[in-house]
């Protein structure tokens, strides 16, 4: 593989770095932002260990609403319908709602 020499630096006819974004992406947006809220960790009935977050999107969803992320070391569910009592339901409870039940 061919590289640069060590003081190669891309042309920019004089503009700055965050002008020339500017320049390449005029309607570029900020990062979008996602807001943690409440958290906890539950087990399911094979004892497996999964942590449930309410998270709120913005930006990443044209929706910007509110839910609920259920991660073990292999799986990734988001549930966006769910109780606002939901830090209150029983570890099963919580697992049924992952699934949509």
């Amino acid at each position: 593989m061919l590289l640069p020499p060590a003081n190669f630096r891309p042309a920019t006819n004089g503009i700055t770095s965050s002008r020339l974004d500017a320049t390449l992406d005029p309607e570029r947006k900020p990062f979008p932002r996602i807001e943690r809220l409440a958290s906890r960790s539950i087990l399911d009935a094979h004892g497996g260990m999964w942590r449930v977050q309410e998270i709120r999107d913005w930006g990443y969803d044209r929706r910007a609403s509110s839910s609920l992320v259920f991660t073990s070391d292999d799986v990734m569910r988001r549930v966006r319908n769910y109780p606002p009592n939901w830090v209150d339901l029983s570890d099963d409870e919580l697992i049924a709602l992952s699934f949509g039940v």
